[in-house]
């Protein structure tokens, strides 16, 4: 109340207030005169105007081409004062994408992202980022992770002409023209490469990075080099697409004879405690390594033996393996079945299962079941390291038919990530189907399996399983991946099993290789003879010898692994290209290895002891010692045992379906490279 001429306004704002303008009027007043006012606009700074906030559950989807939509649920969280609408808009989708948010201008907490895919979209993952915005608050924004399945990526594959070349040593380059095929939507350029060549020979492809449909690989070898034949893997990789390969046989001629040397690394987790060579049938030698866990050894002659002494758990195990020159260069590389093993944990979950199926899911090595009525997640420990194929079936819990596969392709995460969520029915494909006759099962009995395994990396994955297959039975039904999801060489396996029922000591194995599915006949070999296992004796070891009369039908391979309760093992493998051609007999005995430095009578097989054994035989396709295996091709192969066979046992315990299947998957993984 201003009984002078002027008063004070004074205006104060805390962090409650809002950010804006505001007109305040001050109004005055007296007795018998009329109201007066005055505005002043304050300004109010600092304050607070709310926020909003975004997330996204889940953050990654997949998306098939063709398929539903999928979708994600969008959360919205104000900060008070603000509780206006929030208009909501996604951006990151590619050509053959559909991306949207309904609804778009949210008064609620939540709204929904649909994503769906054409075939014109080009697989990958892609990053999508929901943006929201609301008068007078700073935008949010979260991203979920769309991959695309089943779309066109596009593709290359690489051919050879010719597939075969010959190396003189000191002539002229040899040549061979590589022609590159693209699928659309792919048109890159294509980078090329080759490997495989050995010391002394000389191999490069022009140009490296191809524009065009062709390119030129171009061989020659020098005198260093080593007679022999050398696969030579071309390589083509391209931006968004997977890498293609082709294979070119190079025989050098003219080099230094019929020696020849071979590189061996072995895992880390499984580096030997002591490595010994030997050439021809001279003394064995001490091989210490060259760097870590990679050892050279050298064969003057033209063959010989390695021999390997491995730690497992209390226990030791000692291989020897006897071969040529050639051999031991073609299976050099990492001495182990499946790829070396990391740390690496991957976790994941699976939709589309209902609670009468189960699912498996194959990477690297490693595989996982799911039973949704317990869990829908699972886990896969010691990954194999590097891009892997993922190998996903859906099963019938009872039956354990297949009827939905998913692969994905070169994954390479992180340990500790999580893989996108396996969406059976949405993502993937159904399984194709034909008929499997056994033939020459005799009146034994047996299971057939048939297996795919990815071009990368180390998985493999049982597609269907058919127990107690007779002699008499009609072709019965298998499952296999459609030629149409099959990448260029790759391969699937059709592995017959039989044994006789008054004999379970004895079994058979026969294998074919395939890529389109057709009704297929699989063909057993003979019995195997009947072995002669006697024992020498050097000081405290005991070292079996097997005199095993030869069968053309497995003709490649001779392998006798021994066991002892004392935790102590052995396994010897002699090729026939060893003695010269397949002898009449096969005459192989655990070598006397006392005379190599640092050997330990420890790890050699204990005399007075009893030694349990297994002798086998193996013919036609083996991958160790093939370059490459063709579709059709087959492989054979025979055992006896001295006490009931591991693969029997692992077909025969079928109380319990799952751990069933899980005995059979590590049967074949420890027998599926008889070189390891």
């Amino acid at each position: 109340s201003a009984a002078g001429t002027t008063a004070t306004l004074s205006v104060t704002s805390t962090a409650a207030a809002l950010n804006g303008t505001y007109p305040l009027t001050v109004r005055g007043s007296g007795t018998g005169v009329s109201d007066a006012t005055t505005i002043v606009n304050v300004t109010v700074t600092g304050g607070s105007n709310g926020t909003i906030a975004l997330s996204a559950s889940p953050t990654t989807l997949t998306a098939a081409a063709g398929a539903a939509a999928v979708t994600s649920t969008i959360t919205i969280a104000r900060t008070a004062p603000f509780t206006g609408a929030v208009a909501l808009a996604v951006t990151g989708a590619p050509a053959g994408v559909t991306a949207s948010v309904s609804p778009a201008s949210a008064a609620g907490t939540t709204a929904t992202l649909s994503v769906a895919s054409t075939a014109a979209a080009l697989n990958g993952t892609y990053p999508l980022t929901v943006t929201g915005s609301g008068t007078g608050v700073s935008n949010a924004t979260t991203i979920v992770n769309a991959t695309v399945t089943g779309g066109s990526g596009g593709a290359i594959a690489l051919s050879a002409s010719p597939t075969t070349l010959t190396a003189a040593a000191g002539a002229a380059a040899v040549t061979s023209t590589i022609t590159i095929a693209r699928t659309a939507p792919f048109t890159g350029a294509v980078a090329l490469a080759v490997t495989g060549a050995p010391a002394g020979l000389t191999a490069s492809v022009s140009p490296a990075s191809a524009a065009g449909t062709t390119a030129t690989l171009s061989v020659s070898s020098t005198a260093a080099a080593l007679n022999g034949t050398y696969p030579l893997t071309v390589t083509g990789s391209g931006t968004g697409v997977s890498n293609a390969t082709t294979v070119v046989n190079a025989t050098v001629t003219g080099g230094s004879g019929g020696g020849g040397s071979a590189s061996f690394t072995f895992c880390t987790e499984d580096a030997p405690v002591w490595v010994a060579s030997q050439d021809n049938a001279g003394a064995w030698i001490r091989v210490n390594a060259t760097s870590g866990s990679t050892y050279q050894f050298s064969f003057p002659s033209g063959r010989g033996g390695i021999a390997y002494v491995d730690t497992v758990g209390a226990g030791t195990d000692l291989t020897v393996i006897l071969g040529t020159a050639a051999e031991f260069n073609a299976a050099g590389g990492t001495v182990n079945n499946l790829g070396c093993d990391s740390d690496k944990t991957l976790t994941g979950s699976v939709s589309g299962v209902s609670n009468t199926e189960a699912a498996a899911v194959n990477l690297g090595g490693s595989s996982a079941f799911v039973i949704p009525i317990a869990s829908t997640n699972y886990t896969l420990n010691d990954v194999t390291a590097g891009p892997q194929d993922l190998v996903a079936t859906r099963f019938d819990a009872a039956s354990f038919s297949v009827n939905w596969i998913i692969i994905r392709r070169a994954l390479n995460l992180a340990s500790g990530s999580t893989i996108p969520v396996l969406s059976f029915g949405i993502e993937g494909f159904a399984p194709a189907s034909a008929n499997v006759t056994v033939a020459n099962l005799g009146a034994d009995t047996g299971s057939v399996v048939s297996l795919f395994s990815g071009i990368r990396g180390s998985t493999f994955a049982f597609l269907s399983t058919i127990d107690e297959v007779v002699a008499a039975s009609a072709a019965q039904p298998y499952a296999a991946v459609p030629a149409g999801n099959l990448q260029a060489n790759e391969l699937q396996q059709l592995i017959a099993f039989s044994s006789e029922e008054d004999n379970p000591l004895s079994n058979r194995t026969a294998g074919l290789y395939f890529s389109s599915v057709s009704n297929r006949t699989v063909t057993l070999g003979p019995k195997l003879s009947t072995p002669t296992v006697s024992k020498l004796v050097t000081g405290l070891n005991a070292r079996p010898n097997v005199l095993l009369a030869s069968q053309a039908q497995y003709s490649r391979l001779f392998s006798a692994d021994y066991s002892q309760a004392n935790n102590r093992s052995a396994t010897i493998i002699a090729t026939s290209a060893y003695f010269g051609g397949l002898p009449g007999t096969w005459n192989v005995t655990l070598p006397d290895l006392s005379a190599a430095a640092g050997w330990n009578t420890n790890w050699g097989l204990a005399n007075g002891t009893p030694i349990d054994w297994t002798v086998s035989a193996q013919g036609g396709a083996i991958s160790e010692l093939d370059p490459t295996i063709a579709d059709g091709s087959a492989t054979l192969s025979a055992s006896i045992e001295s006490s009931a066979p591991l693969a029997l046992r692992a077909l025969r315990q079928d109380d319990d379906p799952f751990a069933t299947r899980r005995r059979l998957f590590n049967v074949l993984r420890q027998r599926g490279n008889p070189l390891n």
